[in-house]
C-alpha cells in the first residue's frame, strides 16, 4: 500500500508522489512513516529523507530542519531548504 509524501521548501515543491515508505530525521531521532500511520506532528532536525517506492530506495534528500505532519494517509514536510 502506498501513501502520498509532498516536501515543500520556500522556493519549490523538491518531491511529490505516492510512496511506500520515508525515512524522516525527527529532532529525537530518525523515524519510517509506512500507508495508514497515525496522525503524528514532529519537528525535524538536519539529515537524509530516503524515499522508498516498490520495495527500493527511489530517492534521497538532505533536508536542513522543518515540520512533518502525517495524516489521512498523506505526510507533507515543510523544510527551510532541501
Amino acid at each position: 500500500m502506498s501513501f502520498r509524501l509532498e516536501i515543500i521548501s520556500p522556493k519549490k515543491i523538491e518531491f511529490e508522489g505516492e510512496i511506500d515508505l520515508c525515512i524522516i530525521p525527527g529532532i529525537e531521532g530518525d523515524f519510517g512513516v509506512l500507508s495508514n500511520h497515525s496522525p503524528f506532528l514532529t519537528s525535524l532536525r538536519t539529515g537524509i529523507t530516503y524515499i522508498y517506492s516498490g520495495k527500493k530506495l527511489t530517492s534521497t534528500l538532505l533536508l536542513d530542519g522543518g515540520i512533518a505532519e502525517i495524516s489521512h494517509n498523506k505526510c507533507t514536510i515543510l523544510t527551510e531548504t532541501s
